[in-house]
Parts: structure tokens; sequence; C-alpha cells
């Protein structure tokens, strides 16, 4: 078997071989989604990244502002040196004094845990064909250097730069999320000769690049890698067009697989081909004639749905953020309404205490009134009842 190569497509293409990363940037305005807080939450599967911005919800009212408020500093295309290298993207952004790079890319996806033998069986079912799932994910972080680091490769090298003028947006990050979904959810499952990382770099450089670069102030740019793009082992798996060119490249591929540096059988050869041609075969479907068209096609429409959800979240925060005002409002004024009434209330009892104070002070006043003239009365009464004093003269 193939197992020289299936090790190099292991070694390469694995989601095992991830490279760690951290955000060590301050951040002054944290946005889902977009500018993490810290390195807890700097990855997330791009199937996941619209749920991401729009369910988040941390300063949900300002989702839409703060996602337009980022600006793109540029879109970069890298590859790693070596005949089976990993390509990815890295983007550049901006919100306000906080930078960020995020970095996309496509990745094999093995199981949690593996046993060895579970792991050659994995290979063997990525070499002949669409049968190992993917890992499409985002991660961030604060240089450009960390974007770029692999175990590997030491550095990815750069394939293509797109660099965007100060201020621009004509393009921003909500499109930058609608584009990676629509690659996402378009593809088949990850594949060796097909829809590999490649392919998956390509088509989403190459589409942007169609939408951008006839905006005043867009530069392009080629790197040292730049003839290399899209090439295994020295074939061109993926064109300039972002086609799949494995059905046609029977002839080349035995040449270069049979020749003395790399000593492959017949039989692996053949082996080889095989799973070329049906990879390319099964991942064919509408992406087969213009990907790239129909991929800017389906990136508006993804845009289009993403803005009008996020505009509809956003209304809707809105909307009960003011409901909950007014509602407090409310709460304040009957508050303010009761504690005056009870002002009022207690203004009322203190009087009562005063009225009842006189009350009794005028009742005690009549009581002695009353007393006095009970003794008189008496003293009035005794007096009639004593006989009268003779008075000698």
């Amino acid at each position: 078997m193939l197992s020289r190569f299936l090790s190099l497509f292991s070694f390469s293409f694995s989601f095992s071989n991830d490279e760690k990363s951290y955000i060590v940037m301050r951040t002054s305005k944290f946005i889902p989604g977009v500018i993490p807080e810290g390195a807890i939450d700097n990855e997330i599967q791009i199937s996941q990244w619209e749920d991401k911005v729009v369910k988040s919800e941390n300063d949900l009212c300002n989702r839409l502002d703060d996602l337009r408020g980022c600006r793109l500093k540029s879109v970069s295309h890298y590859r790693g040196k070596g005949n089976i290298p990993h390509e990815l993207i890295v983007i550049e952004i901006w919100s306000g004094t906080d930078q960020r790079f995020m970095r996309l890319e496509r990745l094999n996806k093995r199981e949690d845990v593996e046993t060895t033998i579970e792991r050659s069986k994995r290979s063997k079912r990525e070499f002949v064909g669409l049968h190992t799932g993917n890992f499409d994910r985002v991660k961030w972080t604060s240089t450009l250097d960390k974007a770029i680091q692999s175990r590997y490769y030491k550095k990815y090298q750069l394939v293509q730069i797109l660099n965007f003028p100060l201020g621009f947006d004509a393009i921003g990050i909500i499109d930058v999320i609608a584009l990676a979904t629509a690659i996402t959810s378009s593809a088949q499952n990850y594949s060796l000769f097909a829809h590999m990382c490649l392919w998956w770099a390509a088509i989403f450089f190459e589409t942007f690049k169609r939408k951008a670069i006839d905006h005043e102030g867009v530069r392009f740019t080629e790197g040292p890698l730049y003839p290399e793009r899209g090439n295994i082992l020295k074939l061109n798996f993926v064109d300039a067009n972002c086609k799949l060119l494995a059905p046609f490249l029977t002839v080349k591929a035995k040449e270069t697989l049979g020749n003395d540096a790399n000593r492959y059988s017949a039989q692996e050869i053949d082996q080889f081909q095989a799973a070329i041609t049906k990879d390319s075969t099964d991942a064919g479907g509408d992406l087969a004639g213009d990907p790239v068209e129909t991929m800017t096609k389906r990136w508006d429409t993804s845009g289009k749905e993403l803005t009008a959800t996020l505009q509809a979240v956003v209304d809707a925060a809105i909307a009960r953020r003011d409901a909950l005002d007014i509602s407090n409002a409310k709460l304040v004024e009957r508050d303010a309404q009761i504690a005056k009434q009870e002002q009022q209330i207690a203004a009322e009892r203190v009087e009562r205490v005063k009225l009842a104070e006189q009350n009794a002070k005028h009742e005690q006043q009549i009581a002695k009134h009353e007393q006095q003239i009970a003794e008189l009365m008496a003293y009035i009464k005794a007096s009639v009842a004593s006989p009268p004093i003779a008075v000698h003269v």
C-alpha cells in the first residue's frame, strides 16, 4: 500500500497537527465571533460562526454597528513548503484600536480518541475518498507571526495577498463570515484529492478577489509560492479558477509518482489514480463548471441572509430593551408615586398624632374644669345646708 504517501497526508492535513495560538493583546471592545476576549474564545468551527455572531447576547443591540465598524486591512493566502502542503487564509482586521488576524482553513476531522488501528483505518478511508468529514475553522491571533506558525514548515509562506486602503468598507466582516459559511456549506466532506484545504483556500481567495479587485485602492500582489498554489506532488489539483483537475492528471501522475525519486510501484500508482478519480468525480456537482462564479452568487445570497438575520435579531433586542426601559420607567414612576403617597401618609400620621395630643390636652383641660365646677358646686351645696351663724351686736 501507499504507506509513505498516506503518512505524508496524515502528517500534513490531520486535525491533530494543530498549531497553538494565543491572543495576548488587550481587548477594548469585545465583539462575539470577531474580536474575542482572550485565548479561551479564540477558535470556532466555521459551521458555527454565524450562530456565534447572531446569538451571542453580549451587547446585542449594537451588534450590527460593531460588525460594520470593523475594517479589513488584508486578505492573504498562505501555503507550506513541500510536495504535500497545507494552505490557508489569513485576514487582518481592525476594530477601533483592536487588531486581530483571523486564520481560516479546512482540516481533516479525526476522532477525539483513536487507537493505532483506528488511525490506520481512517488513513485508508481518506485515501479512497469522501468519508472523513471536515473541520473548517477560524482562529484568532494577535500577530501575523502567530497566524502563520506551523510546527512542520516553520512558517507558512505567502501565495498571494489583497491589501485594502484605509477606510475601505465595500466588503466587511459580515461578508467574510458569509463567504466562509457559503464555501463550507457547499463543499463535500474533506477529500484528499478534491475538496481539501488547497481547494478551500483557493476558492475563498479567488471569490473574494473577484468582488474586491475593482474597488479603488485595492492592491493584489503575488507571493513567492504563487506558482505552486494548488499543487500536490508537483501536480496541479486546483487551477487558477478553482477547478478540480484530478480527472486529467493520469499521465502526469504516473510520471511523477513513478520516477526514481518517488519509487512508487505500478500498483500503488494505479491506486493513487483511482482515488483521485473517485474523489474528483464525487466532488464535482454544480461547482465543476465555474466554481468562482457559482460561489460568488452563493456568497451574495449568504451575505443578504446573514445581514437580514442580524438586522432582525438586533431589532428584536432593541425592542426588548426599549420595552424594558419603558417598563422600568413605569416602575420608577410607580415607585415615585408610592414614595409620595407614603410621604403624604407619614405627614397625615404626624398630623393625627399632633391632633391626638391636642385633643388629649383639651380633654385634660375639660376634665380639670369639670373638677373645679364639681368642687364649687359641692362647696355651694355645703354652704346652703349649714345653719346660719348668729351674729351678736
